[in-house]
């Protein structure tokens, strides 16, 4: 796999459903779903269009959206822009990237832009683009950015003219933005495939690959961090991070996922609380521990049963005001919160032996207390 991991799960069908990527099984699995929705609504192609003024298709309905006169002045000033035959792939090359994945290339802790080039060109050769930033959205980024090579924000321009990939205001979007990087020579803001974004399909990929990216550094520090630990530390915290995921997991269901925009609100809850959970063994490991007593615990024990008690009582098993989440959905949420909960206790009374259990079942209580309450003002 690689190290993003989701990008070549999504190829792999087999791999998503079995989870081999187990960190990342459920964000592989909704981009696995997403991505066969997008390939049959045939929103994403990414490579270049069979037909060179690829733009004209995009405006022969007269689409009110975009400046179509605009837009093929602008292409045919790139029209007869090629790609220097130095910059793609040699034969020999080509077999070293056998299978590779551009995106993965360019997009990894350890990017490598020149090698997501000649993948990417490689990729459109062997009409293999299966992903949404495959191809010619990372051709398109490198030339207008200077990545590992030198600027060619004309060929970039000549790209996205020809990309069949995306909505029609996400084509002209890229295309202006292109055009005012090409004219300011290159002082405008940095290229990048979703900054023109308008659907909530592409705002799910995008949200998804953004979040690998932190991902993948935050769990690298967290890892060098965790190293350091004595081997009882390590093995207590990998089981309860184990029970954790399984939380995150069932804690989706609790994400609204009525609306195109339902991946990156999921994607986005996970990173929420992926973030904090990193962030809170920092803080501990300064000794910032969560200071609270029993009467702390049974006061936010009983509003958290109050809560609780209140949203199982509301009519209805799916109502409006929940959206898609049922209450069987957040019942099976709390079932998986209180594992996590006890599996933390366990845990810290390994790394943390001064800091008593009510401490910390005290601060997971009121963080769920918090969870549960957004679900309706009121509570």
């Amino acid at each position: 796999m690689s190290e993003l991991g989701c990008t070549a799960c999504v190829r792999n069908s087999d791999c998503a459903l079995r989870g081999l990527h187990m960190p990342l099984k459920g964000r592989c699995l909704r981009a696995f779903y997403l991505m066969g929705l997008l390939s049959s609504a045939l929103l994403i192609s990414n490579g270049v269009s069979a037909e060179p003024d690829f733009y004209k298709t995009q405006c022969k309905e007269n689409n009110p959206f975009l400046h179509c006169e605009e837009i093929a002045y602008i292409c045919q000033q790139v029209k007869s822009v090629a790609s220097p035959i130095e910059d793609k792939p040699t034969e020999q090359e080509k077999f070293a990237l056998k299978d590779c994945i551009s995106a993965d290339l360019l997009y990894a802790k350890s990017s490598d832009p020149i090698k997501a080039r000649k993948c990417a060109y490689l990729q459109i050769e062997e009409k293999r683009l299966d992903g949404p930033f495959d191809g010619t959205p990372i051709l398109m980024r490198v030339y207008a950015n200077g990545e590992g090579i030198k600027p060619n924000r004309d060929l970039a321009l000549k790209f996205a003219c020809e990309d069949d990939g995306g909505t029609s205001a996400e084509f002209e979007g890229r295309i202006f933005d292109l055009n005012q990087l090409r004219q300011s020579g290159g002082k405008s803001r940095p290229f990048d495939y979703c900054n023109d974004i308008t659907s909530g399909l592409m705002q799910g990929f995008c949200t998804d690959r953004d979040a690998e990216i932190e991902k993948s550094e935050r769990d690298a520090k967290l890892a060098e961090f965790v190293s350091t630990w004595t081997e009882h530390d390590k093995q207590a915290f990998e089981k309860m991070r184990s029970i954790w995921q399984k939380y995150i997991q069932a804690s989706e269901r609790e994400v609204d996922q009525s609306g195109t925009g339902r991946v990156a609100f999921v994607i986005e809850h996970t990173e929420s609380f992926e973030k904090d959970f990193v962030s809170s063994i920092f803080k501990f490991s300064h000794g910032e521990f969560p200071a609270y007593n029993d009467d702390d615990f049974i006061r936010a024990d009983g509003e958290l049963n109050q809560t609780y008690k209140k949203i199982q009582e509301k009519p209805g098993d799916q109502a409006s005001w929940l959206g898609t989440v049922t209450k069987e959905d957040i019942k099976n949420a709390q079932r998986a919160w209180l594992k996590y909960r006890d599996a933390w206790i366990v845990f810290a009374k390994q790394k943390y032996p001064s800091v008593p259990a009510v401490a910390w079942k005290t601060w997971l209580t009121h963080d769920r207390v918090g969870q549960l309450k957004s679900f309706d003002e009121s509570l």
